[in-house]
């Protein structure tokens, strides 16, 4: 697979901050339910600067499927270049879907970053394997964010930054910036049954801000964390606008039960979670 040019200039990298983490992604302009066009991107520098890990959950159109098909890719322990350049690339494996994904990016700041990449994906559908790959994705990654200043929205604009669980946010603003186009928060929930807790993405529809900057949104969804097995998440994301930031909460409950017998197995919880983002 062919490399992929970073998006920032090499003049403008700077190494990252010792153990800095930092959240962010690429969120397509309209929502959309699944979103084809959603990209999360973590990025964690070791303890001494000198590698970063990436982690992303990227999702694909694949041929003739009705719903995109997402992918999760770990990068650990990547060596950093003395400008803060990094080049990334590897095996993707998961049930029923198999293929690679190559990663390029670059520290603009101690605690910003932005690169480009792509995945490769063959699923097994049916009787016939589907062959996919996302478009060449650019996404951007931002840590450290706190609110301030007056509440001032930019329109058009996306938001990059991290949950306290240290897991990815986007947030974008639509052309009439008191309103939010959509929102996509990546998280952990702890569960009563399942040891290892329970992983999603909530993907917030639009919703209005306050002249002060204000919002609260909630909504639900149905999933299927597992064979046999479907979920009903009730999510609740609630913010303010500042001046190039904008903070919150987030929070989230989730119920699985068995699909055939309707039994509730598990009940699980993200409490809730404070979450900052930036431009």
């Amino acid at each position: 697979m062919a490399a992929l040019s970073v998006s920032a200039p090499a003049a403008n990298r700077q190494l990252p901050a010792p153990g800095a983490v930092l959240g962010g992604g690429s969120l397509g302009p309209t929502y959309s339910d699944p979103q084809p066009d959603l990209h999360l991107v973590s990025l964690t520098s070791s303890l001494d600067g000198a590698t970063v890990t990436v982690r992303g959950d990227w999702s694909a159109l694949c041929g003739s499927l009705l719903r995109p098909v997402t992918v999760t890719f770990v990068a650990a322990d990547v060596p950093l270049s003395a400008d803060g350049s990094f080049r990334a690339s590897g095996a993707i494996s998961a049930p029923g879907v198999f293929g690679t994904y190559t990663l390029d990016g670059g520290f603009l700041s101690p605690s910003s970053a932005s690169g480009a990449g792509s995945v490769q994906l063959t699923v097994l559908a049916g009787e016939r394997p589907v062959s996919c790959k996302t478009r060449k994705v650019s996404w951007e990654a931002r840590g450290g964010a706190r609110l301030a200043g007056r509440p001032r929205p930019v329109a058009r604009r996306s938001y990059f930054g991290t949950t306290a669980q240290a897991l990815p946010l986007v947030l974008r603003v639509s052309p009439n910036r008191y309103r939010i186009a959509q929102a996509a928060v990546r998280w952990h929930a702890t569960c009563g049954a399942d040891l290892a807790g329970l992983d999603g993405t909530a993907l917030f529809p639009p919703q209005a801000a306050s002249t002060k900057g204000r919002f609260s949104t909630t909504f639900s969804t149905v999933g299927e964390p597992g064979v046999g097995k479907i979920s009903l998440t009730r999510a609740t994301l609630r913010g303010t606008f500042g001046t190039g930031t904008v903070a919150g909460t987030y929070e989230s409950t989730t119920r699985v039960w068995d699909f055939s017998s309707g039994e509730l197995l598990d009940s699980c919880s993200t409490g809730r979670r404070s979450w900052a983002a930036r431009l």
